[in-house]
């Protein structure tokens, strides 16, 4: 079981820049909210158990309540990009 690790700055960067294109968050407050109200965690090297995605994720719990949380992987371009959520 791979164990996850702090996001880099130029990480939490890129998690500004998604919060800003998906949510339109202002950009300069969200490494100051991801660093005091959520809890970022970075997996290298993840890998679906069927064919689909391998690769780095990250994942973000806000800390107001478990249930507002986000995936996020990285794309073929090196960008970001917001995982939706299954219904």
């Amino acid at each position: 079981m791979q164990v996850p690790r702090r996001p880099t700055r130029e990480e939490l960067e890129q998690l500004t820049q998604a919060q800003h294109t998906f949510f339109g968050y202002p950009s300069e407050e969200v490494i100051d909210l991801a660093e005091g109200y959520a809890s970022v965690a970075v997996f290298d090297d993840y890998i679906t158990v069927s064919p689909g995605y391998t690769g780095k994720i990250m994942l973000v719990v806000w800390r107001a309540m478990p249930s507002l949380y986000e995936a996020y992987i990285w794309n073929e371009k090196g960008e970001l990009q917001l995982v939706k959520q299954e219904e």
